[in-house]
């Protein structure tokens, strides 16, 4: 899975997606931040 360093990045990935691909992966790991 991802550290916390990395769920970082995901947050900049979210606003910012490079790609679809990272934008689901995103997607998925987002409500875990949520929660």
């Amino acid at each position: 899975m991802l550290t916390k360093g990395e769920h970082m990045h995901n947050t900049e990935y979210e606003k910012y997606p490079t790609s679809g691909e990272e934008n689901v992966e995103v997607d998925v790991h987002w409500p875990i931040q949520d929660a």
